[in-house]
Parts: C-alpha cells; structure tokens; sequence
C-alpha cells in the first residue's frame, strides 16, 4: 500500500511531515509513504494555503495532508477528520530583533504574517512600523538580518524545531502569554485524511490525548465565540493535572481596544461562565468588526 502526504514548504511543516513517517515506520507500520509538498501554499494567506492542501489531498487516492492546527477552518470539510495530532510544541510566538520588542527604536518596522500578531504588538508598541507580510519565515529572518526590517515575529515552534542562529545582536525573545495570546491551535500539527485508514494501534501510540484536549477546547471557543472575518483573536488553553488554564484575548486591527481574560478551570467545568462574562457590549462589537 503506497500513502501520500501532502503538506506545505514552510521547513516547519516539512518537518513535521517527515517526524510523522518516521513515527509510523518505527511502529512497525509497513507500507510506502510519499511526501508531497505544496510550495506556493507557504506563500499565501491561511485560507488558501489550506485550500490548496485539501485540493491536493481530494485529487490523490490513499492521501493525507499535515498542516498547522491552526491553520484547519473550524468546520472541517465533508468526509475529513483529524486523524492524528501529535504532541503540541510551543504555542507562544517570538519576536526576532536586538533585545526584544521594548528596546526597539520608535518607529521601527516590524513584520509579521497574522493580523493577531499586528494589533498585538501595535497594543504593546504603537509607535512601531508594524506590517503584515506574505513572506514565508526564512524570509523574514533574512529581511532582519540584512536590516531591510527592525524586527518579525513568528511561531516559537519554529525555533523548537530549527536551531535558530542570528546575524550580530539578533535573538529570539519569547512573547509573555498574558499579552501575546496565540491563535487557536499553535503550536499542534494535525494529520487529516479523507480515504486513508492508518491501524488503530499505531495511530493511538502517536496521538497525544493532552494536545487533542487543548486545541479543541480552543477550536470551541472560537466556534462560541464566532468573530467576524479578520477579527483579531486569541485562544490558548494550557493543561494542567485534570484541569487547564484558559487564555482569551480580543483587539480591533488597530490594537486600539482589547478585551482579554484568563481562567482557570476544572476538568468537567462548563466554558459558559466565563465566556458569558467576556461577552460582554464592548466584546460583542469588536466581534462584529471586520476592520
């Protein structure tokens, strides 16, 4: 039996990818794997990055395609489902430049890939530069590097997973979670299928119950909560023992306005209490905010 996996260029997913070949191959698991990868998806927004996986996926018998958790739209496609998740790295993100986002210059350019990420650094800096880019991540490094920008913010798991050495002062600081709430899902790399059976065994030794837990709590909250297209918000739920501490974090583009909670759960607790608390006049306009 031959599976393909299809995936996008970033090194992250790549990586990724081929972490979870490996894991399948160390199980025992006998059949031939190809790796498939959609550069132009690391090119383009979310939406269409995933639009192009699911496409490459649909047209190939016996497929899967890994991404980004939070990369998945909350209402999976018809006849696909999240086989596998594996264990979460780091959900936080990190700002690339001389000594952290406090001591750079007013008016320095910052760039980032994610609207959350603008208005959050803006509410943090506005007296920052800061622009959203459709840069891939090795190229906005480079950007920094050469000086074209100050600064550019990205996923902490991409420094988990590529060491990560810089041109002169350069390092990579991470974003106090209080502030910097990321994007429902971070950090979590999902294999999603539609014809491809995995044995049930295997796929249960490499499926992390913890992480699974984690992003769909925060995929529920985002369902609840249900913003308008290109409003600016922040999920992120941490376990601990048979409870999780949860982080919620709403902006206008501007970074203007914010609305922003963390609460502490029990294991069986109702999401209701506290996100009818956050849901209050102010929240429920910036939800409705499209810009």
């Amino acid at each position: 039996m031959r599976t393909v996996i299809f995936t996008s260029g970033e090194r992250s997913s790549i990586e990724m990818a081929g972490r979870t070949i490996s894991g399948f191959k160390r199980l025992g698991l006998r059949r031939a794997f190809d790796l498939h990868v959609i550069k132009a998806a690391a090119q383009v927004s979310d939406e269409r990055g995933f639009g192009l996986l699911l496409s490459a996926m649909q047209s190939e018998a016996q497929s899967a395609l890994l991404c980004p958790a939070e990369q998945l739209p909350m209402e999976l496609p018809e006849e696909t489902r999240m086989a596998l998740i594996q264990r979460r790295l780091r959900s936080s993100d990190c700002i690339v430049s001389e000594g952290g986002y406090a001591r750079l210059k007013s008016g320095s350019g910052v760039d980032c890939r994610h609207v959350l990420r603008r208005a959050q650094m803006l509410r943090a800096r506005r007296d920052l530069r800061v622009s959203e880019v459709t840069l891939d991540s090795e190229s906005m490094l480079l950007s920094v590097e050469r000086g074209e920008s100050a600064a550019c913010i990205l996923p902490s798991y991409e420094f988990q997973l590529f060491e990560f050495a810089g041109e002169g002062n350069l390092r990579a600081s991470e974003l106090p979670l209080d502030y910097f709430v990321p994007a429902a899902g971070q950090g979590a790399f999902v294999l999603l299928t539609r014809d491809a059976e995995f044995p049930e065994r295997a796929v249960r030794r490499m499926d992390d119950q913890q992480t699974r837990r984690e992003i769909t709590i925060e995929r529920k909250v985002v369902n609840t909560l249900s913003p308008a297209p290109g409003v600016p918000l922040g999920v992120n739920c941490t376990s601990f023992g048979s409870g999780y501490r949860l982080h919620v974090q709403l902006l206008s583009s501007d970074g203007t306005l914010e609305r922003r909670i963390s609460a502490d759960m029990a294991g069986r607790e109702s999401l209701s209490g506290p996100l009818s608390r956050f849901r209050d006049d102010a929240s429920r306009r910036l939800l409705n905010r499209i810009k």
